[in-house]
C-alpha cells in the first residue's frame, strides 16, 4: 500500500485502468473456454441423440419382422436402405458394422461393405473400429471415439469425433460423427467474435484512463499554478491576493479555500504586527492585538504587548 502511495496520481489510474483491461482479457479467455466445452457438449449430444434415433429405427424394423431367418433378413435390409439413405445437417450420415468387426453399411464408402476391419487404422495407427467396438462392449449406453477419418468427396484424413452404440438384437454398431476442423471453425469464428468485442471494450477502457489521466494532469497543474501565484503574492509581500476557485475543477476548489484561509489566518497577525510596528516607530504605545494568536504569533503578540 506504501508503495502505490508513492506513485504520482496519474501512475495508479494507468495501473488501474491496466489491471481492467487484464481483468477483461482473462475472463474473455475463460469465457471461450467455456463456450469451446459448452460446443462439444452440444456436438456429443447431437451425436448420441442421432445415433439413437437410427437405435429406434432399427428396433422399429425388428420388431415388424416377419417370423423367421428370412423375415429377420428382409428387415434388416430394409432397415439398412433407411439407414443408408439418412442425412443430417446436410451431409452427416450413419454407418453400421458388426462386432466383428465387419463392415455391414457405409453409405460414402460402399467398397468397404463386408470388409474385416479389425486391421483397418487411421494414419496415427489407431484401430478405430476395434475401439468402437470396445466403446460398445463397455457400456451398453455407447461411446465416442476420436480417430481420423476423410471428409466426404476428400482424401486426406481429417480428425473426427464419433459416437457408436449397439444394437444388441443384431449384433450391428450403429455410428456417426462430426468433423473436428469444423467445430474448431465455429469456435474461432466465435473466438474472433469475442476477442474483437473485447478488444474493443479494452481500447475504450483504455482511451478512458488516459483521458482520465490527462484531465487529472490538467486539472493539477491548474492547482500547482493557484499555489505558485500565492507563493510568489507572498514573496512580492502582497497578502490580499487569493487563489482563483474558478481556475481549477470543482473538486480541486476545496482546496482552494483552504489555501484562501490559510492566507486569511496568516496575513491578519502579519498586518497586525506591521501595524504596531509602525506606531512605535512614531513613538506611539500600540494597542494589545486583538484576538488569541497562537504559536510563533503568540509570541509576537506578548512581545508588542510587553512593548
Amino acid at each position: 500500500m506504501q508503495l502505490t502511495h508513492r506513485l504520482p496520481i496519474a501512475a495508479r489510474l494507468a495501473g488501474v485502468t491496466g489491471l481492467a483491461v487484464a481483468a477483461l482479457v482473462a475472463t474473455s479467455v475463460h469465457s471461450l473456454r467455456v463456450l469451446e466445452e459448452r460446443a462439444m457438449e452440444e456436438r456429443r449430444a447431437k451425436l448420441r441423440a442421432a445415433v439413437e434415433t437410427v437405435e429406434a429405427l432399427l428396433a422399429h424394423h425388428a420388431a415388424h419382422a416377419a417370423p423367421g431367418d428370412a423375415g429377420r433378413a428382409e428387415a434388416q435390409r430394409a432397415a439398412l436402405e433407411a439407414v443408408r439413405a439418412l442425412r443430417y445437417e446436410g451431409r452427416e450420415y450413419f454407418w453400421v458394422n458388426d462386432l466383428a468387426p465387419r463392415m455391414v453399411m457405409h453409405p460414402l464408402k460402399p467398397e468397404l461393405d463386408g470388409r474385416d476391419l479389425s486391421v483397418h487404422a487411421d494414419p496415427t495407427g489407431k484401430r478405430l473400429f476395434m475401439e468402437m467396438v470396445a466403446a460398445v462392449r463397455a457400456s451398453p449406453d455407447g461411446g465416442f471415439v476420436a480417430y481420423r477419418w476423410p471428409k466426404p468427396g476428400a482424401a486426406d484424413p481429417v480428425r473426427k469425433l464419433s459416437f457408436v452404440k449397439l444394437f444388441a438384437p443384431w449384433g450391428w454398431v450403429v455410428g456417426t460423427g462430426v468433423y473436428l476442423d469444423d467445430v474448431e471453425a465455429i469456435q474461432r469464428h466465435e473466438a474472433v467474435r469475442v476477442l474483437g468485442a473485447a478488444g474493443l471494450v479494452a481500447l475504450l477502457i483504455a482511451a478512458a484512463g488516459w483521458l482520465g489521466a490527462r484531465s487529472l494532469r490538467t486539472a493539477v497543474a491548474a492547482l500547482r499554478a493557484e499555489a505558485g501565484k500565492l507563493t510568489s503574492a507572498v514573496e512580492a509581500g502582497a497578502l490580499s491576493a487569493r487563489a482563483d476557485p474558478a481556475a481549477v475543477e470543482p473538486e480541486f476548489r476545496p482546496v482552494i479555500a483552504g489555501m484562501n484561509a490559510t492566507m486569511d489566518a496568516f496575513a491578519g497577525p502579519i498586518r497586525a504586527t506591521s501595524e504596531a510596528l509602525a506606531q512605535l516607530s512614531r513613538g506611539e504605545v500600540p494597542p494589545p492585538a486583538s484576538g488569541a494568536w497562537k504559536g510563533e504569533f503568540g509570541a509576537v503578540q506578548d512581545a508588542l504587548a510587553r512593548a
